[in-house]
């Protein structure tokens, strides 16, 4: 009928506004308690995106990014790391496993985050065994404590490997690109430049990209030198150029 085929395009265009409007994570946290809140967080921008209190354990996080962006979502002294995108996403995870055995669904950067964990996860759990033990004094002896030191330096080298690795396989991605970028000095500038080279267009065009041309290819500033004109982002994430501050001073830190 007219009225079904009517409801159903409304539907249709509901689902695409809401796609077009930004993200919604619909979320569900056990072991924790009415009205405690929980914030989704920028990591580059250090801002919050949204937050919300958790009743009967479920929330909603809504808001919109600019391109698919590494956050936080907290609650307390715990988080869980996720890629969020303009998608429905959805959360789930007991309160005490946030860190490492959170479910997440979303977009196709939260899938590719899913599959890091999962290759992180066995070096990740050993590694938060033992810093655990050794940040709350759990050891017997000095022989202990060292074998504790050596499986954290051991696990968490380990787990930083498979994380460069995977940036470097997934370099035409948001989250390849944010791991290369802040390993950039790891990976070395020929590296760099040769990952560079190969990105897609749209990823050539955003600001961890253009930082890694300038990183690779070019001379950074040197003392008695002009500064290298760059671009970056103030604290409520709008972009500028160092070139537009041209005749006023200037506070680096």
């Amino acid at each position: 009928s007219l009225c079904l085929i009517f409801a159903l395009f409304a539907t249709a265009l509901d689902a695409q506004q809401k796609k077009n409007d930004g993200f919604v994570l619909n979320g569900h946290l056990d072991g924790i308690e009415n009205n405690v809140v929980v914030y989704l967080v920028d990591i580059d921008g250090q801002k919050t995106i949204d937050s919300a209190k958790i009743f009967n354990g479920t929330f909603r996080l809504k808001g919109k990014v600019g391109e698919p962006t590494a956050c936080w979502l907290q609650c307390k002294d715990k988080y869980t790391n996720l890629m969020v995108e303009n998608t429905e996403m959805t959360y789930s995870s007991s309160y005490e496993n946030m860190q490492l055995y959170a479910k997440v669904k979303g977009g196709r950067e939260q899938q590719l985050q899913n599959e890091l964990i999962a290759l992180q996860l066995p070096y990740e759990k050993l590694y938060l065994e033992a810093s655990d033990s050794l940040r709350n004094d759990l050891y017997a002896d000095k022989k202990t404590k060292e074998a504790l030191i050596k499986k954290n330096n051991d696990n968490g080298e380990a787990s930083q490997r498979i994380y460069i690795k995977f940036g470097k396989e997934n370099y035409n991605s948001f989250l390849g690109l944010d791991i290369i970028y802040r390993n950039r000095e790891t990976i070395g500038k020929d590296s760099i430049k040769m990952l560079y080279d190969k990105l897609n267009s749209n990823l050539k065009k955003t600001v961890k990209a253009e930082a890694l041309k300038v990183f690779s290819t070019e001379i950074l500033a040197q003392v008695g030198g002009y500064f290298i004109d760059f671009e970056a982002k103030t604290i409520n994430g709008d972009t500028f150029k160092l070139s537009s501050l041209k005749g006023k001073y200037i506070f680096l830190s």
